[in-house]
């Protein structure tokens, strides 16, 4: 395929809806490729949509997808176990950091708890084996 047929397959697939994350993993490339690509022939590209964030201790926290606010910039790390840190010091070894209503966007002080890293896997439903899987609600990462 020559490459501007393969250009155009690409603004395409990317005026189709695709994210270039996803155009650029259709064609074997990186994100950044597909982009340089596409603007270079003038596509229009989307507005990228902004993740709410908030700033503590001097630093930018960015919603994830996993509904943790986590570092955008700097030592990569979440903000509630920041904040647990910074209050109570080093979160030890083999523990947790709980949210008690379960909003990790919640990440106030009084809605923070430590835990064992096995208590917290029952508290949620964590469990099993790479042989069984998940015995709760959510399946087991490895």
């Amino acid at each position: 395929m020559r490459n501007d047929e393969r250009a155009a397959l690409m603004a395409e697939r990317y005026a189709a809806g695709l994210s270039l994350a996803a155009v650029a993993a259709e064609f074997g490339i990186k994100r950044q490729s597909v982009h340089r690509i596409l603007t270079r022939r003038n596509v229009p590209m989307r507005q990228a949509t902004l993740q709410p964030s908030v700033e503590w201790g001097g630093r930018i926290y960015s919603l994830r997808s996993h509904g943790y606010f986590a570092a955008t910039t700097g030592k990569r790390s979440y903000l509630h176990r920041d904040m647990w840190e910074a209050q109570y010091g080093p979160i030890p070894p083999g523990h947790d950091v709980h949210h008690k209503d379960e909003d990790k966007a919640n990440n106030t002080l009084d809605n923070l708890d430590l835990h064992t890293q096995a208590e917290h896997g029952r508290r949620h439903g964590f469990g099993g084996n790479q042989n069984t899987g998940s015995l709760g609600r959510r399946p087991v990462k490895w």
